[in-house]
């Protein structure tokens, strides 16, 4: 499938991670997993990846923190 220009170097898990953290921005990792997108491990190596290529943050702690989105995909 052919990604917009800003997110070809995002798997299609790291696409779906994203656009559930954009309908949520609340969301816990621990929920993204429950989700079905692959193990907690594999959602916090996603999660951290996103974070250093810049496309989103993390404000506040793990609790009552939220995600914060940096850049979109388009």
């Amino acid at each position: 499938r052919m990604h917009k220009d800003g997110i070809k170097e995002l798997s299609e898990r790291q696409v779906d991670i994203f656009s559930i953290i954009a309908e949520d921005c609340a969301i816990t990792s621990q929920k993204i997993a429950q989700k079905g997108n692959g193990s907690q491990r594999t959602i916090f190596r996603d999660l951290a990846d996103l974070r250093a290529k810049g496309f989103i943050a993390r404000e506040g702690g793990r609790k009552n923190g939220r995600w914060v989105i940096l850049k979109p995909l388009e």
